[in-house]
């Protein structure tokens, strides 16, 4: 018994429905592209004894559109998971701390005791305005003091240039 079928882009109006009644995300060129896939396994499976194509095809779409969905949302839970996990149990050095991650500069970069000083206070993120009130000079020092450490540190990250 020949089963006949029409061509897919008659089909596109439930396609549409399915993807509207989901509130699935534009564009929908892939979902079209995944629809057909399931068209093409819909047409071998198909009974026309159970019930209309154009129904029995609406149903898979929708069963798979929500499983596309569902696991797009356990995937997203999951890597959120993952992401706190990872953040919690993975060692981040405290850079402020270790002086050896700053060796270069506070012993190669001939920074005197202010600007060593001004390096780890940035280091802490502490403001321009809060280096001054800690280190009872203005703000302006701080600044030019920012300027000879970051010629230094230039000059010995790129000794040429």
């Amino acid at each position: 018994m020949k089963k006949d079928y029409q061509s897919f882009q008659t089909y596109h109006p439930y396609i549409y429905f399915a993807l509207n009644r989901l509130r699935m995300p534009r564009p929908y060129d892939d979902f079209i592209q995944e629809s057909y896939f399931i068209y093409l396994q819909c047409i071998q499976q198909f009974n026309p004894a159970l019930s209309k194509f154009s129904t029995y095809f609406t149903h898979h779409l929708i069963h798979h559109f929500r499983t596309l969905q569902r696991n797009d949302t356990n995937r997203h839970q999951q890597f959120k998971q993952f992401e706190n996990h990872c953040c919690t149990i993975s060692y981040q050095p405290d850079l402020i701390n270790e002086q050896s991650v700053f060796y270069d500069v506070f012993h190669h970069c001939d920074l005197n005791r202010l600007e060593a000083d001004i390096v780890k206070l940035s280091l802490e993120e502490h403001t321009i305005e809060e280096i001054a009130l800690l280190k009872e000079i203005s703000a302006s020092t701080v600044k030019r003091a920012r300027k000879r450490i970051k010629k230094k540190i230039e000059r010995l990250l790129l000794p040429n240039g």
